[in-house]
């Protein structure tokens, strides 16, 4: 792990240094790609919330169009896709989304900003950044483009920041260098974006958040020692541009670890919870208690061989948020392998357990489940399945994985099972796609545990 100790130097030397793009075997470079899959989904659902019912079916089809022939049942849409459909909902034409070649390659393109955050100045050139240029995703050979890189304020105003052309095969992994000034900037939030021309036509692909942080030098230098998943991630953006799936600006993260226990979200750390547990964090619990007497706490099960993107970033992780602080329940994202078993299950007992100890709720979506169901069938003592008092599933069929514990069971499918089903067991229909059920999901569950607390009430 990079120390904090070396940021000093990053913050204050020429960009030119910075390191180049990761090895895609290196963990923190799999984390980085989930932030982008991350960052992604949370614009397509922001577009979903703004669309009309007739751009959301458009959307919709698309998906279902662009799914790879032989992908897992419940699997997620792949980042082309789900390109393609956000710019769908945002008014385009489902065939144009499909043809335009210069859209697809401005689609593919993520940025890595060394530092991936700057501090406040108001005179000056601005403090040098290196940005990574590299494809994302590669469906396609690239084209000779002009690239410029702009600078988008938080109003929306867009400024150059570089401007260059570029022989199509220079997006070749791992990508180029482009040397750029951070804007003269009190504390805000900044969006770099790459926009790319060819014959006459420009496109503009996904933008990426680079914080100006209040005396970022300073406080980061004094967090040296402060240890821990937090200060690893804030490390990593600082010193390689390295993304995180579970936090989006650090300005949060260097709050969090400032305030003694703190977590991004604004809730209170669980002791021995928070952080990485396992193989180079390839194996973590990460989130947090709205207040130290939480009764209940709500975790989501991500496998990392799944490549799922978090669940508590956008529209859809605000919800989350909402309904864990209106309802003062804890939560969290595990993220295991799948070798994993006792991990989880030695992360899900010490998250159960305080005065009085809690009810834990378990939540998988798609493929995840059946991943799920080998983990609780994995021996161990102790046993994730004794640790489970309730299951959510957001699942890609009526009838889930069949061995299942027996505890209070959401269903929430495209379609109603039919017959009957176990009394401890509720479908819900939902949405066509367990993907797109996601948005309802956290009105869903709380509906659900509403419901349950009545009946027991009575």
């Amino acid at each position: 792990m990079i120390r904090l100790g070396t940021l000093a130097a990053v913050l204050v030397l020429p960009a030119v240094a910075a390191a180049q793009n990761a090895n895609p075997n290196d963990p923190a470079q799999a984390r980085h790609r989930l932030a982008v899959r991350t960052e992604r989904t949370a614009r397509f659902f922001e577009a979903w919330e703004a669309a009309s019912v007739e751009r959301r079916e458009a959307a919709e089809r698309l998906l279902r169009e662009e799914r790879r022939p032989g992908a897992p049942v419940g699997s997620r849409p792949e980042l082309p896709a789900l390109a393609k459909a956000t710019h769908v909902l945002r008014g385009a034409e489902s065939a144009d989304s499909r043809e335009d070649a210069l859209q697809r390659f401005a689609d593919s393109l993520d940025l890595q900003v060394t530092p991936g955050a700057f501090g406040p100045a108001a005179s000056g050139r601005g403090e040098a950044l290196t940005v990574r240029v590299y494809r994302a995703f590669d469906d396609a050979p690239a084209p000779d483009v002009e690239l410029e890189l702009q600078w988008l304020a938080a109003d929306g105003t867009a400024a150059r920041a570089r401007r260059e052309p570029f022989a199509g095969t220079a997006f070749k992994t791992p990508g180029f260098l482009m040397y750029v000034r951070a804007p003269l900037s009190e504390p805000a939030t900044w969006r770099l974006v790459p926009v790319v021309r060819a014959d006459g036509r420009e496109a503009r692909g996904a933008p990426v958040l680079v914080e100006c942080v209040a005396d970022l030098s300073r406080r980061a230098t004094e967090l040296e020692d402060a240890g821990g998943e937090e200060a690893a991630i804030l490390s990593l953006l600082l010193t390689r541009g390295l993304r995180h799936p579970e936090v989006e600006r650090p300005s949060d993260l260097l709050a969090a670890l400032e305030s003694d226990g703190g977590h991004p979200r604004g809730f209170l750390r669980a002791d021995g919870a928070s952080g990485a547990a396992g193989d180079a964090g390839l194996a973590y619990s990460w989130g947090g208690f709205p207040s130290a007497d939480c009764r209940r706490v709500v975790v989501f099960f991500l496998p990392a061989d799944e490549g799922a993107e978090s669940v508590l970033q956008g529209p859809v992780g605000e919800a989350w948020v909402r309904f864990a602080r209106e309802r003062g329940v804890g939560l969290f994202v595990h993220r295991a392998r799948s070798d994993g078993a006792h991990v989880l299950a030695a992360n899900l007992h010490r998250l159960a357990r305080g005065e009085p100890e809690r009810e834990l709720v378990l939540v998988a979506r798609g493929n995840a489940i059946w991943i799920l169901q080998l983990m609780l069938l994995a021996p161990g003592d102790p046993s994730i399945a004794d640790a489970v008092d309730a299951l959510v599933l957001a699942s890609p069929t009526a009838t889930p994985a069949k061995k299942l514990p027996a505890v209070p069971t959401l269903v929430v499918s495209p379609e109603l099972p039919e017959g009957e089903t176990p009394a401890h067991v509720l479908h819900v229909r939902d949405a066509t796609t367990c993907f797109l059920a996601e948005p309802s999901l956290p009105r869903l569950v709380g509906e659900w545990l509403d419901e349950r607390e009545a009946q027991r009430d009575r």
